[in-house]
C-alpha cells in the first residue's frame, strides 16, 4: 500500500518503493514517482486511489516538488529529462476497497476503520489532521487535598520535526489553583479497537502521562476508562509514595470501582531516553466484530501479563494523549521545575464506530465484511 499526505482537492506527487516491480522495470537506486488527485481525505495519512500515474526515475536526493496542476493528469513534458520509461501502475488494494481491517498479528481482529500518522514527519500542527486539542478543559484528576486542577493549554502542544507530538508540562506556580497542562483527543469517536503509538516520556518530575480510551458522553465523569499512566516520578525506580513501573487502571461506569496494576518496565529499558510502543486492545462486550475479550495492553509488541481482568470500557469512548500535574505528592508531585515534555512519534489505529454516544450503543453497521477486507499488522505501519 502506497500512501500520501494530501489535502482535499488537491494534487500531489510523491516517491515510492512498490512492493512488487511495475511491468519489470528496474533501475538500482530508482525511485518511483507518481500522482493522483486527492478527492477527500479523513486521516492525516491515505491510501492512493487504484489507478496512478507513475513514472521511473533515477535516484534523487529530495523529493520532486510539483507544478501548478490542473484536474487533469500529470503531461509527461512536466517531469524532468530524466525521465526513463513510462508505466502504469495498479496498486493491488487501495483504501476505497478496503472494507474493514483484518489484523493479522493480533489473532485477526476485524475493525472497520483505519487512522496512521508519523507525527514526525509533520511540519507543523496545521497539518495535524484528525485530533483535538485541548484547551480550557480539565485534563487530569484533581488534588482532592489543594483542589488544584490540570487545565489544558493548547500552547503547550507542538509539533517537533523528527520527534513528534510534544506535550508540555511548563515549570509554574505550585500554588497555582489552575496548572497548565497538555491534551490531544481523536476526534473520531471509538468503540474498540487497537491503539498502537510509540512515545519517549519525560522523567522531569512531576508529571504524569496518560494514554487512555475514555467515555465520550461526559455525564459519566471520569468513569469508563482504559488506562495506562507513568508517573515521572517512579518510572525506574520506586517514589516515597509509589511502587516504579506503569500502572494500569480500568474504572467501572456505574460505581467508581477499579481494577489496577503496575507493572514495572523491563530490564535495559529507559523510557525517557528512547522511543517504547505502546497499546491498547479493545474488544467491547457489546461488539459484533470480535469476541469480547479483556483490555489488553502491550509494551514494546509485547502483552504485558498484568493487564486489568475486569472492567473492561462498554460506552463509546475516545482516545487520549495527555501529561498533567495536580501537584499531589501522592501522584505526579510537581509541578515540574523545569518544562517536561513528552513525545509521541506516531500513532496507529483501527476501530469501529458507535452507532450512538450512550448507554446500549453498538457498532455502526457498514454494509460489507471480513471477506472485502484488507490484512495489516499493527506496528508495521509505513506512513
Amino acid at each position: 500500500m502506497i500512501k500520501v499526505h494530501a489535502s482535499q482537492g488537491q494534487w500531489r506527487v510523491w516517491q515510492a518503493r512498490p512492493e512488487k516491480e511495475a511491468q519489470g522495470e528496474t533501475m538500482k537506486g530508482s525511485h518511483l514517482f507518481c500522482m493522483d488527485y486527492i478527492t477527500s481525505t479523513a486521516a492525516s495519512s491515505i491510501a492512493v486511489p487504484g489507478k496512478s500515474q507513475c513514472q521511473w526515475l533515477p535516484p534523487l536526493n529530495m523529493l520532486m516538488k510539483p507544478p501548478h496542476l490542473s484536474h487533469a493528469f500529470l503531461q509527461l513534458s512536466l517531469l524532468p529529462s530524466l525521465l526513463v520509461a513510462a508505466v502504469s501502475v495498479t496498486l493491488e488494494q487501495t483504501e476505497d476497497s478496503c472494507c474493514g481491517y483484518i489484523i493479522t498479528n493480533r489473532n485477526n481482529a476485524y475493525f472497520s476503520y483505519e487512522y496512521v500518522v508519523d507525527f514526525s514527519k509533520l511540519d507543523g500542527l496545521e497539518a495535524l489532521t484528525g485530533w483535538n486539542v485541548s484547551d480550557g478543559v480539565r485534563a487530569g484528576g484533581q488534588n482532592l487535598f489543594t483542589l488544584q486542577v490540570p487545565m489544558a493549554s493548547a500552547g503547550n502542544v507542538a509539533i517537533v520535526k523528527g520527534e513528534g507530538l510534544a506535550l508540555k508540562v511548563p515549570a509554574q506556580d505550585e500554588h497555582a489553583k489552575e496548572l497548565k497542562v497538555a491534551e490531544v483527543v481523536f476526534a473520531e469517536p471509538i468503540f474498540g479497537g487497537l491503539f498502537f503509538s510509540k512515545i519517549k516520556l519525560s522523567d522531569t518530575f512531576g508529571t504524569c502521562a496518560g494514554i487512555f480510551t475514555s467515555a465520550a458522553n461526559r455525564s459519566l465523569g471520569w468513569n469508563d476508562e482504559q488506562d495506562i499512566e507513568m508517573l515521572s516520578g517512579s518510572l525506574l525506580m520506586p517514589s516515597d509514595t509509589q511502587p516504579a513501573g506503569f500502572h494500569m487502571i480500568n474504572w467501572e461506569p456505574d460505581t467508581g470501582a477499579k481494577a489496577n496494576s503496575i507493572s514495572p518496565f523491563p530490564p535495559n529499558v529507559h523510557p525517557s531516553e528512547r522511543y517504547n510502543s505502546w497499546e491498547i486492545g479493545w474488544f467491547p462486550e457489546n461488539s459484533t466484530s470480535n469476541t469480547p475479550a479483556n483490555t489488553q495492553i502491550r509494551f514494546n509488541k509485547e502483552p504485558v501479563t498484568n493487564s486489568p481482568r475486569k472492567f473492561p470500557s462498554t460506552h463509546p469512548s475516545v482516545f487520549i494523549f495527555n501529561l498533567w500535574t495536580n501537584a499531589d505528592s501522592a501522584w505526579s508531585g510537581g509541578p515540574p521545575s523545569k518544562d517536561a515534555v513528552m513525545y509521541v512519534k506516531n500513532f496507529a489505529a483501527y476501530y469501529d464506530k458507535p452507532d450512538g454516544i450512550f448507554e446500549g450503543s453498538g457498532v455502526a453497521k457498514r454494509t460489507c465484511d471480513r471477506a472485502q477486507a484488507c490484512k495489516r499488522k499493527i506496528g508495521c505501519e509505513r506512513s
